[in-house]
């Protein structure tokens, strides 16, 4: 509905014909008319408010209005279609967010990096900058005005630089990848909430408890690299990803990224057990404080990508987006993982999955 637009009240005081034209003369966005005729002391007039917007009619929702007429001058007031627009003022949100297993795991460096709250707020785009706390240096913090009602839901994140990384997952719950909390009635009534969190929710027991050494080993028998022509020999296979020391290559994967990917072996070392038997592998060393759920994806040919997919020739493994993952134990020291190039999916090391009848001998 704008301003140029007509806005009618119409009932049985005309027998639902035309209706009245409804004026807003000091454009305050509240319309009136005036029934003269046609009504009685003690009629129950029945009415509803229509809209003419491009040509095309809107009326309110079932049931109708009522009014019973009494002596001397009736008024109604309401909204239209019964939408009373919700109260909204300025609240203050204390945000706070612990860095100190980022910084451990060296995921983040403070010299020189910047911790930054984002949202709905500020577009998602760049947002503010928090400052450490004066008692608790890895306690990053900023008060931030919202304009907000009674359960108005904010979404926000996490960010920092050095390197620039995004919080991931699902930290709030399994509706949506943003945070967010909602304002109850009394952090409305009060003018102020405070919300204080660990950056990706970090806690002891999510978090490697020690160093752990994974060495990642990728069949490519019989396999094929997307979009190159058939039989094409696998000179290289490399994987890049999301966890520390493993690091996405840019947009696009361009060759000039090189020292952003790590390249596996298939010469029997650094974790490769038979030289030449097209099983890919390398032993990385995730550290103390990383995150358990790590993503990643492998590649092949770096820089002599197939020529029909010149775009993204490097990310070759399968579809943009489809990666593998592995989820860690706090308490998993090493551990080999058994992949298929282009057969994506999860593995789980903390699970134990039945291989066989036979009864254990050993431990």
């Amino acid at each position: 509905f704008v301003a140029a637009d007509t806005l009618n009240v119409k009932g049985s005081f005309d027998g639902w014909a035309a209706g009245l034209q409804m004026t807003d003369a000091n454009s305050d966005s509240i319309y009136t008319a005036t029934v003269t005729t046609g009504v009685n002391v003690g009629d129950v007039v029945n009415f509803k408010y229509m809209f003419n917007h491009g040509g095309n009619a809107t009326w309110e929702g079932d049931p109708n209005r009522t009014l019973t007429v009494v002596s001397g001058a009736n008024v109604f007031e309401d909204y239209f279609d019964r939408l009373r627009p919700k109260v909204r003022k300025d609240i203050s949100v204390y945000f706070s967010v612990d860095m100190e297993l980022e910084r451990r795991a060296g995921l983040f460096d403070p010299n020189g990096g910047t911790v930054e709250l984002r949202g709905d707020i500020f577009g998602w785009g760049p947002g503010k900058t928090m400052t450490p706390s004066a008692i608790n240096t890895d306690l990053y913090e900023t008060t931030q005005i919202v304009s907000a009602g009674v359960d108005d839901k904010i979404s926000f994140k996490f960010w920092h630089s050095n390197p620039e990384t995004w919080e991931q997952g699902k930290l709030t719950d399994d509706t949506q990848d943003n945070r967010y909390f909602t304002i109850t009635q009394d952090d409305f009534n009060a003018s102020s909430v405070a919300v204080e969190l660990s950056f990706n929710n970090g806690s002891i027991d999510k978090v490697l408890n020690q160093d752990a050494y994974i060495t990642f080993t990728c069949n490519t028998k019989d396999r094929s690299i997307t979009d190159a022509p058939a039989n094409t020999v696998f000179e290289t296979v490399y994987m890049a990803g999301a966890n520390s020391p493993l690091q996405w290559p840019g947009g696009g994967w361009p060759t000039s990224d090189s020292a952003k990917i790590i390249f596996l072996h298939d010469d029997g070392i650094d974790g490769d057990a038979v030289a030449g038997d097209k099983i890919f592998s390398k032993t990385i060393k995730f550290t103390q404080y990383s995150i358990l759920k790590v993503e990643y994806k492998y590649g092949a040919n770096w820089g002599i990508g197939p020529v029909s997919n010149p775009i993204y020739p490097n990310d070759n493994e399968n579809g943009v987006g489809a990666n593998h993952y592995l989820q860690l134990g706090k308490f998993t020291s090493s551990a080999t993982i058994v992949d298929t190039f282009g057969i994506t999916k999860t593995i789980d090391v903390t699970k134990v999955e039945k291989e066989g009848n036979a009864i254990p001998t050993i431990f």
